[in-house]
């Protein structure tokens, strides 16, 4: 029997129906190759081959896979829905930064930044597309989870083996390892430490756990064991807002209910267990100067109010450069990937050229300002259009799921979102994967309740 595309628009929804499923069990094939990818996008830098600086990943292999299974095999799929003015948004950035290449210095590199944001927004859409029920997600859910525990684990045995060796990683003025798992560097890992706790917060505060609480308590106390001696602040500020957006969230809906003797157990068990922690942490964690992890950990913390630390202050330089790249080229920006040419840093000793950085490393450590100085004015404006409507139509999810398991899920891809823009005032967060995991599992959540939502109540 011939296979139909079909293509209809309904209110900010496209849907293309295609004929002849493919399932396995309750999810579909490629739901079940894109949870893989999203899991295995936790692995880092492991890769199965190297070509210089890039890298074929294992879940970036996956995904060509399911975007061959989606574009060539397009009849085996299902009644796919996506959210229009997300595909507008998320095209219309991708499109300007290939514009902004004309403008590049170095356009080889703006080339293949470019190629790496395609390999996550591709990521993104793919789980869209591919997650059409609630059991595709929420293998997604359950698998990040899972693979997390494993790699914390691996890295905490790091950390206690690791000793007096000469292993050492530095930050500033002070010298220590930070745990960055088999991610390039620890800032990355750092974010990856965030992602996890908008997955976990939601279901231990409404104690509506999507696999064993107990596995889900373990996770969480090695992702906070590990984001202190990470040291990165932003990471920091990142799990304090999941904590309090999950709240705020969960109290709206009714599910959990907020008072005072709550708090202040609460606040009193954190408080407990982070004293805890940094009593333990100094114990494991090599440090080289005269200084002690306590005042590694103070100096960290007070660089929030008095901007004396001396990573702040180069980065508050690196900012107001970033901004003034604006100023040259207001609308299409500097180059995708290419602030680090403006940047006072990355030029070889011996003869004074600057060199090409890795692609993590080249940025202003502050996301907004990356875009805005590298794609202008409408660059910025898309990505922040889009991250916007991603929060919103998260928050329109949690308020109209029917149960709780999606409501749970809602929840984390929501704050997870929210912790990981709230991390990228300090790091790139458009240029790692989880972002892109989480918006991509928001609206396809999104699709997931409208469509359970007309099977329940057809006539509203």
């Amino acid at each position: 029997m011939p296979c139909i595309l079909c293509f209809t628009l309904r209110n900010d929804i496209m849907s293309f129906y295609i004929k002849k499923p493919f399932w396995i069990g309750k999810i579909p094939l490629t739901g079940i190759l894109i949870g893989l990818s999203a899991i295995f996008a936790s692995l880092g830098t492991i890769s199965l081959y190297k070509l210089g600086s890039m890298h074929l990943k294992v879940y970036e292999l996956i995904l060509i896979i399911v975007i061959m299974l989606l574009t060539i095999k397009m009849l085996e799929g299902k009644n796919v829905i996506i959210n229009r003015t997300y595909l507008f948004l998320l095209g219309a950035f991708i499109s300007i930064t290939i514009f902004s290449i004309g403008n590049a210095e170095y356009p080889f590199v703006a080339a293949k930044q470019i190629f790496l944001l395609l390999i996550y927004v591709l990521l993104s859409i793919s789980i869209v597309v591919s997650c059409s029920n609630r059991q595709s997600v929420l293998f997604i859910y359950q698998g990040l989870i899972y693979i997390s525990i494993a790699l914390f684990v691996v890295e905490l045995f790091h950390l206690l083996t690791l000793g007096n060796s000469s292993e050492k990683y530095g930050s500033g003025s002070y010298y220590f390892y930070r745990p960055r798992s088999f991610f390039s560097e620890a800032n990355e890992f750092g974010q990856y430490l965030v992602f996890v706790i908008g997955l976990i917060v939601p279901q231990l505060i409404s104690k509506k756990t999507l696999l064993n609480q107990k596995l889900l308590l373990l996770c969480f106390f090695l992702d906070l064991f590990l984001l202190i001696p990470n040291m990165s602040r932003g990471s920091w500020l990142g799990a304090m807002a999941i904590v309090v957006v999950s709240i705020f969230c969960l109290y709206r809906t009714g599910k959990i209910k907020i008072k005072a003797k709550s708090i202040i157990k609460i606040i009193l068990l954190l408080g407990i267990i982070m004293i805890a922690f940094i009593m333990i942490i100094p114990k494991i964690i090599p440090v080289r100067s005269t200084d002690s992890i306590y005042s590694v950990i103070k100096a960290r913390i007070a660089s929030f109010l008095i901007f004396n630390d001396e990573t702040v202050s180069e980065r508050y330089s690196f900012n107001l450069i970033g901004l003034h790249c604006l100023e040259k080229n207001p609308f299409l920006g500097i180059g995708f990937g290419n602030v680090f040419s403006v940047l006072p840093f990355g030029f070889d000793p011996a003869t004074g050229n600057r060199k090409i950085p890795e692609i993590g490393n080249a940025t202003t450590a502050n996301f907004i300002i990356d875009i805005a100085a590298e794609t202008g004015i409408l660059g910025i404006s898309c990505f922040l259009l889009l991250l916007l409507h991603a929060i919103v139509t998260g928050f329109k999810n949690i308020r109209k799921a029917k149960d709780d398991n999606l409501m749970i899920m809602s929840t984390g891809a929501t704050v997870a979102t929210i912790g990981l823009a709230v991390n990228g005032i300090s790091y790139a967060s458009h240029l790692t994967p989880f972002l892109w995991l989480s918006i991509g599992m928001t609206y396809s959540l999104q699709k997931i309740i409208r469509k359970e939502t007309v099977v329940m109540f057809p006539y509203q």
